[in-house]
């Protein structure tokens, strides 16, 4: 017995402490402001759900609606630790195919509407007809809790704002101009 206990102490002697805890699986590190991000969304009462991709990306997705329009937009925020930047947009805001009649005159209101803008951009991709509404706001030397909740509100507004006379160009029921 006494020379089991003899082996049993010189086996775990030669073993790391370390290798005898099992630690458990490593979570990915957050990016640097991702849980500001998802602090703030939570005090302005939106329910977002919030994934870091890797250590420098997160994403943050939630559901906007709009009564006044009686329309829900999903709603898109990524912080990058590499950019430096939170860039926040209504996915899918408008689809407006290239081979669209109402192509032309629809850009050229979103044109329009961007010159209009001091938040906020709207963006074509002419690959799948996505059309986004989207801001950016710059986290290069701090995460500016104001002016990330002035930039949520001020794209909900915008949302509000353009979606319906936009959608109605887009099915050709309406003429472009300033409506």
């Amino acid at each position: 017995m006494k020379s089991l206990t003899r082996l049993a102490l010189l086996v775990s002697a030669s073993i790391p402490a370390t290798a005898l805890a099992q630690e458990p699986p490593a979570q990915p590190q957050e990016p640097r402001y991702l849980p500001m991000v998802r602090e703030e969304l939570e005090h302005m009462g939106l329910q977002a759900r919030c994934t870091t991709e890797n250590a420098n990306l997160g994403r943050c997705r939630y559901s906007y609606r709009s009564n006044s329009l009686g329309v829900t937009f999903d709603m898109v925020m990524e912080y990058s630790d590499e950019s430096d930047t939170v860039y926040m947009w209504a996915n899918r805001y408008l689809m407006l195919p290239a081979s669209s009649a109402h192509l032309l005159p629809t850009l050229r209101r979103m044109m329009e509407m961007n010159n209009e803008m001091l938040v906020g951009k709207l963006e074509w991709d002419p690959s799948d007809g996505e059309t986004r509404l989207g801001a950016v706001v710059s986290t290069d030397s701090n995460f500016d809790r104001r002016a990330f909740r002035s930039t949520v509100r001020a794209l909900h507004v915008l949302c509000e704002r353009y979606f319906r006379e936009l959608s109605a160009l887009a099915r050709g029921e309406a003429s472009p101009g300033r409506q």
